[in-house]
């Protein structure tokens, strides 16, 4: 449940990318509210748009138009460096190909955003080990991505996402890679998140029905515009 308090706020935010000479208008207009602890699905056909809204959130690109306010900061106003600490600081990323460096340990892995965010190491490392041991995967501390299953290097995806306590937490079709019995595991896992930290936030791209019903709310996004779920159904 969340406590009404309007976390991320977006109004009018446009975004277009040049093609040679043809101009591809993917985000046109997008007006958004989310509350804290809510979870918000965020649904529609592949090419509409969902990852380069959620990289509009993640201050991984800048709208062309609008404005995007997340825990009380507007977005136009950071310049690169401190966007990169907003991000360390506030936000955490669930990517659906998991982008574990493959020269880091799972152990690394989770301990990174930490130490991008100057950490105590020491109490970082307590941290991560309590969060593989949290997601299952306290006995693979020591290897590395390629010796892990999709599960596993999901689960390590989603602990190095932790790691830093973000208030938002994006997730691109973090089980869009799984089997079901996986990807049902994963779930169960978002669920306990959810019940452990009912503060963070969690907006998860899916194309999964059963998935977004999950939610609180679930979005559609279409012809470049964010949809509530029941008009679409009308």
């Amino acid at each position: 449940m969340n406590n009404n308090e309007i976390i991320l706020e977006l109004s009018g935010v446009c975004k277009h990318y040049n093609i040679g000479s043809h101009v591809i208008e993917v985000l046109r207009g997008i007006d958004l509210q989310v509350t804290s602890g809510e979870w918000l699905s965020l649904t529609g056909a592949s090419g509409s748009g969902k990852t380069t809204l959620l990289h509009l959130l993640g201050l991984l690109e800048r709208p062309d138009e609008g404005k995007i306010t997340a825990c009380g900061q507007d977005y136009s106003l950071l310049k690169r460096r401190a966007a990169a600490a907003f991000r360390r600081q506030k936000l955490g990323f669930i990517f659906q190909n998991y982008c574990l460096l493959p020269e880091l340990t799972v152990l690394e892995n989770i301990q990174l955003p930490g130490m991008l965010a100057g950490m105590n190491r020491r109490q970082l490392e307590k941290d991560a080990r309590e969060l593989a041991g949290r997601v299952g995967l306290y006995k693979r501390l020591d290897h590395r991505s390629n010796e892990l299953s999709g599960g596993e290097q999901q689960r390590a995806a989603i602990a190095r996402a932790l790691i830093n306590r973000p208030a938002i937490l994006l997730a691109d079709e973090p089980t869009g890679n799984l089997d079901s019995r996986t990807g049902e595991e994963i779930l169960q896992l978002f669920r306990e998140i959810r019940s452990e930290r009912p503060e963070c936030t969690l907006i998860m791209i899916t194309h999964n029905a059963e998935i977004a019903a999950m939610a609180d709310r679930s979005l559609v996004l279409r012809d470049g515009v964010i949809r509530q779920e029941k008009e679409e159904m009308e």
